[in-house]
């Protein structure tokens, strides 16, 4: 993703108490009938990794509920969070 210089943040503490006071994200996904977007509340977990690197990347960890059809469109990148959708769909969630 390119990210311009001057909104560059190599503060960690700054950047993260951003994120803590606005802790809501904006899932922007174009489907065949146009634009949708959901506003996601989001948790910070600013320790995620920090027992191995003390610049480990922080996580954020939100919901959607299965009845907001852009839960389809949301990343799912790592082998857990994949192995997770698979066992929801199982179980019919």
């Amino acid at each position: 993703m390119y990210l311009p210089g001057h909104f560059r943040i190599d503060d960690r503490a700054a950047a993260l108490a951003i994120i803590r006071d606005h802790p809501f994200a904006q899932l922007v996904s174009q489907t065949d009938e146009g634009p949708a977007v959901t506003h996601a509340p989001l948790v910070l977990d600013p320790d995620c990794g920090a027992a191995t690197a003390p610049e480990a990347p922080f996580a954020l960890v939100g919901h959607l509920a299965r009845g907001n059809p852009q839960w389809q469109f949301w990343a799912l990148d790592s082998p857990d969070e994949r192995a997770l959708a698979r066992w929801m769909e199982r179980l019919g969630l």
